[in-house]
C-alpha cells in the first residue's frame, strides 16, 4: 500500500525537459531478454516505462536529472530533495 501524502504540489518545484517544456506522456518500451539472461531461462520481454517530453520528443530520465541536480535547466545546490 502506498503512503498518501498531504503535500500542497502548487508550492512544489516542476522538473522540466532540456527545452524547457513541463509536460510528459508515458511511453512503453519493450525489451527482449535472451534466455541466458532470463531468471526462468526462458526468453522474455521486459516493459521499460519512460516519459517523453511533449514538445521536442526527448526521453526524461529522472535519474540524470538527479545526477545532475539540473531543474529547468539551472544547477541547484545540495538542498534539493530526491524526487
Amino acid at each position: 500500500m502506498q503512503a498518501r501524502l498531504n503535500v500542497d504540489l502548487s508550492k512544489c518545484e516542476s522538473l522540466a525537459c532540456k527545452c524547457g517544456n513541463e509536460s510528459f506522456t508515458e511511453v512503453i518500451t519493450l525489451k527482449k531478454i535472451s534466455a541466458l539472461l532470463s531468471p526462468t531461462g526462458r526468453e522474455m520481454v521486459a516493459q521499460l516505462r519512460q516519459l517523453t517530453c511533449l514538445k521536442c520528443n526527448e526521453t526524461f530520465v529522472l535519474e540524470e536529472a538527479k545526477d545532475k541536480k539540473e531543474i529547468n535547466g539551472q544547477e541547484r545546490g545540495d538542498s534539493a530533495v530526491d524526487p
